[in-house]
């Protein structure tokens, strides 16, 4: 497939919204706190464009681009004043080339891998880093007053009428017991042993 890498101008740059026909319309959603965000991203590292281009692909007889990979990028230049990003053109002209493109497409619109929240959350190399500001989802404290992140509001807690020595109490779970739910488990146990959590983990505690 032809490719070519060019500055071209913001304003000559239409986001995908099926014009093409084979090419369906971007199926990612963002909201207008997430193009800020990109914006102000952007806007701190303006190279950073240049290692992560947008991809597009000439629009016939238009003079214009259809961006297939990198539309969020492209809303958060054009928030952030930014008149010239770089591109790389792709010329598809083949069913092999369209299915490239199409790939790639989900591929830039994919998440993989996931965020290590206990090495986020204590090291204070990235603590340094607005991380909610790069659109990576951080764990929020409750102000006080309004609860633990799991509750339905804030108060103090009520005494209930359960008597353990009149209702009978069902084990459901034992200590040491795994569950696999998905892509993650769940153990009861105390997290704060060693051993526990190398049981949890696989042996992958060190």
């Amino acid at each position: 497939m032809k490719k070519e890498r060019k500055l071209l101008r913001v304003a000559d740059l239409q986001l995908n919204e099926g014009q093409l026909g084979w090419l369906p319309k971007n199926p990612r959603q963002w909201t207008q706190e997430d193009i800020d965000k990109t914006a102000a991203s952007i806007d701190e590292d303006k190279d950073f464009l240049e290692e992560r281009p947008i991809l597009v692909i000439p629009i016939p007889n238009t003079g214009d681009f259809v961006v297939f990979c990198g539309n969020l990028r492209r809303e958060g230049a054009k928030a952030a004043g930014v008149t010239q990003v770089p591109c790389v053109i792709y010329n598809p002209e083949t069913e092999d080339d369209r299915e490239a493109v199409l790939r790639r497409s989900l591929k830039d619109n994919g998440s993989f891998g996931r965020f290590d929240w206990d090495e986020m959350a204590n090291n204070p190399v990235w603590g340094k880093f607005d991380a909610a500001s790069f659109g990576i989802p951080v764990w929020q404290a409750q102000e006080e007053g309004q609860g633990s992140a799991g509750g339905n509001g804030g108060g103090d807690a009520q005494e209930d009428e359960f008597d353990e020595e009149k209702d009978e109490i069902h084990i459901r779970c034992k200590k040491g017991d795994i569950w696999q739910l998905g892509d993650h488990r769940l153990m009861c146990g105390d997290s704060t042993d060693l051993e526990t959590v190398k049981s949890l983990m696989g042996g992958g505690v060190g």
